[in-house]
């Protein structure tokens, strides 16, 4: 796979960010020295973050147990987009039935230029389990989310798509071979799901498109798990998974009560 070069941040923008993805990682109130500890920040910086989102009432303080949270309007920012990407909270029940059904970590992705990122996840409540957090940007070309979204493009968009990636490639061994690709992708489109053990040693994953969603181009879902444990029961979890799309194509109303077989 190629590799290419990751947009650049604003050091104090991405520590605002990373910061609030703490918040909703631990879902609990975080005091200044766990927030400091845990992303390795300095302590000056982080309390000069968080007096900022308190002046702007994005953080609230509770000075009685010395911890911080985010208020009502961190979420309400969010709020207008949720409804179309989330379809009401039906494409997170969707996830959380699947999570329910096969055991393992659900992610929820898109494109986003040349890769495939993570949007939402549900961990896996096993004691071994394939950890994964929402931001995370993946190899759209071998990644189960990349390779499922792929599924939806023609010929002439893959090949489109794989000379932008050789084109940014600094290493001749990670220029991607296209006819191979392309052949890859065609039985990917005839199976109906993407399976690929390519990217961590060990945990396999395997990945469908989903109906649009709002301000996504292309979304797909994926399973992901420990070898050993997901590749015996991937028939189970492909099955689950056309299931649940199904309901949620419906409209989702049933997600809910929802068991898969």
């Amino acid at each position: 796979m190629s590799s290419n070069p990751k947009p650049t941040s604003v050091k104090s923008a991405d520590r605002v960010i990373t910061i609030l993805e703490l918040f909703a990682l631990r879902q609990r109130p975080l005091n200044l020295t766990e927030i400091a500890s845990e992303l390795s920040y300095p302590m000056s910086s982080v309390l000069a973050i968080l007096k900022s989102l308190c002046a702007k009432q994005y953080v609230h303080f509770d000075s009685e147990h010395k911890v911080y949270i985010p208020t009502l309007r961190v979420a309400m920012m969010g709020g207008w987009l949720m409804g179309g990407l989330f379809r009401g909270g039906a494409v997170i029940a969707l996830m959380q039935q699947l999570q329910r059904d096969t055991g393992e970590t659900v992610i929820l992705g898109a494109r986003n230029g040349l890769y495939a990122q993570y949007l939402h996840t549900v961990q896996s409540r096993e004691l071994l389990r394939f950890y994964l957090k929402p931001g995370l940007l993946r190899p759209i070309t071998q990644s189960a989310i990349g390779r499922a979204l792929l599924s939806r493009y023609s010929h002439d968009e893959l090949r489109e798509l794989i000379g932008q990636l050789n084109k940014e490639s600094v290493l001749e061994k990670n220029l991607i071979n296209a006819n191979h690709l392309v052949t890859e992708i065609d039985e990917i489109k005839a199976q109906g799901y993407a399976y690929t053990d390519r990217l961590t040693e060990g945990i396999c994953a395997i990945g469908m498109p989903i109906p649009l969603v709002y301000g996504q181009s292309q979304c797909a879902i994926a399973v992901a798990g420990p070898v050993f444990r997901l590749k015996r029961k991937k028939e189970k979890v492909v099955t689950a998974i056309r299931a649940l799309s199904g309901i949620y194509l419906q409209g989702g109303d049933r997600l809910a009560d929802h068991g898969t077989p």
